[in-house]
């Protein structure tokens, strides 16, 4: 919990390369557990923090000053899609 509570606290820094670095950070740690954990244990952990990163990341989408970190945002979004389409 505290990695996660760090990770999106940075995600919400001003300067690029921090705030992109946990962005995909979030990412790599997503699509880590999706293919190293078993599938219930995963879904737990899905369930867990896909809607906190979600809204975070719907805040920083909306944010100009965030503009840099679009793509990153945007990949992790193909990869909550897939994960909620093949449930």
């Amino acid at each position: 919990d505290m990695l996660m509570k760090t990770l999106k606290f940075g995600c919400q820094h001003s300067t690029s390369p921090i705030c992109e670095t946990c962005i995909e950070l979030i990412s790599d740690l997503f699509r880590s557990f999706k293919t190293d954990m078993p599938a219930e244990q995963f879904t737990e952990f899905f369930n867990l923090y896909c809607i906190d990163v979600v809204q975070l990341y719907f805040s920083i989408l909306t944010d100009l000053t965030y503009k840099f970190a679009f793509q990153s945002i945007i990949t992790l979004f193909i990869l909550f899609q897939l994960k909620i389409s093949s449930q």
